[in-house]
């Protein structure tokens, strides 16, 4: 999975133009966001909801990249 662009856009357009003002607001780490934004991570529900409500985005476009991905790989 390739960096989540969408989601660094987002945070920057929220005001939150560093990861640790970010983190702090959500609630999670900043090393546990980072691996998000950087497609290293998958968040948890509980981590997608925390960051989808700070962002006002859909909480499921991150679990619609991984299935992308999945049908991609069969």
């Amino acid at each position: 999975m390739g960096k989540r662009e969408w989601m660094i856009e987002a945070r920057k357009e929220k005001g939150f133009k560093r990861q640790n003002q970010f983190a702090e607001a959500v609630g999670l780490s900043k090393n546990y966001l980072s691996a998000i934004e950087n497609g290293e991570r998958t968040p948890s529900g509980k981590a997608a909801l925390k960051i989808a409500k700070v962002l006002e985005i859909p909480m499921e476009r991150f679990f619609e990249e991984d299935q992308a991905c999945e049908k991609v790989l069969e």
